[in-house]
């Protein structure tokens, strides 16, 4: 019946909160780190992408999301001193 389909598929979408949960939480947690690594190595030469955590963060969403990643690279890799080879 209908509304039997419908129970299934209200069941099954409860029963992944849970795990999409844990995705994030694992996603958040290596976006961290790779902020820390960015500010740590990058803060001194780019401290307009990695100058605080807060700006390494959101420089590594946009690189998670490829939202504006490309412009990121292409303005650091178009620096006279770039690192990237």
């Amino acid at each position: 019946t209908a509304t039997g389909s419908v129970k299934q598929i209200v069941q099954a979408m409860f029963a992944s909160v849970v795990p999409v949960a844990n995705s994030f939480v694992l996603l958040a947690l290596i976006t961290c780190i790779y902020a820390t690594l960015g500010v740590n190595l990058f803060g001194d030469t780019h401290p307009e992408h990695f100058g605080v955590f807060s700006m390494g963060l959101f420089t590594m969403f946009e690189c998670v999301t490829a939202d504006g990643w490309s412009d990121i690279v292409r303005r650091i890799s178009s620096e006279p001193n770039a690192d990237i080879s």
